[in-house]
């Protein structure tokens, strides 16, 4: 796809989402044995996205903006308190937001204007405002970039800019912010790599990042003890590293210790960590480079979790594998599954998403339905201390 190109789509992606960015993707990335589906649109009221973490979870609904659910006590709901919430409860002064991404006890948003904002816990410098001050309203990133997606790990935030360049900032002990050093930054530092990008993807509970070159190549740089950089080596890199294979990708799904990469041919190939069956290829065994997923299921999404991934489907049913001792997989029961198994519904969803230990799928008339652990009231049904092993209603605001 020529560069020109891309830069108009981009533009477009940060106003549209996800959903843009994806088929700006699909668009510039094909193999021979390509699968033709349209991604479902957006839904027309309600849940347009979710985002999710440990203990709490974001959503972004038509026209009225983001609101958070759930732990609450480092600020990381932004509405201002210090203050639990089984339901959501909107983010102060986030209407404009259009998009959001959870770290472990922090939040980003991305505004329609392409600037970043953070709120919640900022003991190493994910917010990314030059302070390493605790914020319980969302708080601009100290950068004059624009950004069209944002990522969230552990302890770190990426921007990816308007020109494919990505910016990360925070918690920097194993190599996450991609800049060649291991040092904090409270303020954006650009990653150290020549590659072009039009997405990136990270996990609330892990210390690596992965992005997706224009040519559809995953890069992905950090914490690599488990081969979640998909290199071939156990080695930390500060750097964006090639995942090995040969394989382009048209999104890629991040878990904590593993990753996973949805090409064009609605295949899933996954890397890292497996000691619950979270790479879906029928074993326990840890991949250093990419292993297909065991499925006859053609995807168009994908999301990993700290031990458990989930894909939708093309006809919109959820499948799920890897742990299941919270309910996690959907299925009804609590049991470990190493390849993909439907979740235990009819619904068919148009959005997914995946938390630590949890997932959410949005139906297309923006209902959200929610699974897995719910210790804080991160699922958003009104509920606190009972995991669910079946979707359930998040409450409307």
């Amino acid at each position: 796809m020529p560069a020109n190109t891309i830069r108009q789509r981009l533009r477009t992606s940060a106003k549209l989402g996800w959903a843009a960015l994806l088929v700006l993707v699909a668009a510039g990335c094909s193999d021979s044995d390509s699968l033709t589906f349209d991604l479902p649109p957006q839904p027309m009221s309600g849940f347009q996205s979710i985002s999710m973490s440990l203990h709490h979870s974001c959503g972004i609904r038509l026209n009225d903006g983001a609101y958070c659910w759930g732990r609450n006590e480092t600020g990381e709901l932004g509405d201002g308190t210090n203050t639990n919430r089984t339901r959501p409860n909107r983010v102060t002064g986030g209407t404009d937001i259009i998009r959001t991404a959870n770290g472990t006890r922090h939040t980003c948003g991305l505004a329609a204007s392409g600037e970043a904002r953070c709120w919640g816990i900022n003991g190493f410098g994910q917010l990314g405002d030059g302070s390493t001050m605790n914020r319980n309203v969302p708080t601009p990133v100290d950068s004059d970039v624009t950004f069209v997606s944002i990522a969230a790990n552990g302890g770190a935030s990426c921007g990816l800019a308007f020109d494919g360049v990505v910016w990360c900032w925070g918690r920097n002990f194993r190599g996450q912010l991609g800049d060649g050093t291991q040092q904090d930054s409270a303020i954006p530092v650009k990653v150290d790599t020549g590659v072009r990008f039009i997405a990136i993807d990270a996990s609330a509970g892990g210390a690596f990042t992965c992005g997706l070159s224009r040519g559809g190549e995953a890069y992905c740089w950090g914490r690599n003890v488990q081969g979640q950089l998909g290199d071939g080596t156990t080695a930390d890199q500060s750097r964006p590293v090639k995942v090995r294979g040969g394989l382009s990708f048209i999104a890629l799904g991040v878990g904590d210790q593993h990753a996973c990469g949805l090409r064009s041919n609605g295949r899933v190939h996954c890397w890292g960590r497996n000691q619950e069956g979270q790479l879906g290829d029928g074993t326990n065994g840890q991949r250093l480079t990419p292993k297909q997923v065991e499925t006859q299921a053609p995807f168009i999404a994908v999301d990993g979790g700290a031990e458990h991934t989930c894909a939708l489907a093309d006809e919109g049913t959820v499948y799920c594998w890897g742990a299941g001792r919270t309910g996690q997989l959907g299925t009804g029961d609590i049991v470990a599954h190493t390849t993909p198994v439907r979740i235990a519904t009819g619904e068919k969803f148009v959005r997914l998403s995946v938390g630590i230990a949890a997932g959410c799928g949005i139906r297309a008339d923006g209902v959200a339905l929610c699974w897995g652990e719910n210790f804080f009231g991160e699922l958003g049904d009104g509920a606190t201390g009972s995991h669910r092993l079946f979707p359930a209603p998040v409450d409307s605001p």
